[in-house]
């Protein structure tokens, strides 16, 4: 199964739609590519542009979606929705860690939503989900659909 994720920017905020298996073979380019985006100057990158991955990397296809206009920020939030993610494995886990790690040195926060299934199970029996979706497991009265939408409960 491929991988693939798609990056929307709208102002400061990016969010990052995944589908198919983070593993081995697609974990290094997607975690760099989550550190880049916390560190890049948004002069030097238009909003709109693909990001790229290497040509040896043929199970990722990445795309860009359209945003109102570029922004003159830096960027404060990414969100990876992994709704669409049916894999992780420990590689997978750890670019999603490195990428924590570079984007909290950088004044950015990123914040995994929709995590389910085998991928939430995975992100659970690690630990990872404690500061990957904070909100998750810091509210004692969230209900599982909660922590599955990355949604506050009313």
């Amino acid at each position: 199964m491929m991988f693939v994720y798609t990056v929307n920017r709208a102002g400061r905020r990016v969010s990052v739609t995944t589908g198919g298996e983070l593993d081995v073979t697609t974990a290094g380019p997607f975690g760099t590519m989550l550190c880049q985006l916390a560190t890049s100057e948004p002069a030097n990158e238009p909003a709109n542009e693909p990001t790229s991955e290497p040509a040896n990397e043929p199970t990722s296809e990445p795309t860009s979606e359209p945003t109102d206009e570029p922004s003159s920020e830096s960027i404060e939030q990414i969100e990876v929705d992994l709704g669409g993610l049916l894999f992780i494995d420990s590689t997978g886990i750890a670019a999603l860690n490195r990428a924590y790690r570079t984007t909290s040195r950088n004044g950015c926060v990123l914040v995994v939503t929709n995590a389910t299934g085998a991928v939430r199970r995975a992100l659970e029996l690690t630990g990872a989900i404690a500061h990957l979706a904070p909100c998750a497991e810091s509210q004692p009265g969230r209900s599982s659909a909660d922590l599955d939408s990355g949604r506050p409960s009313a």
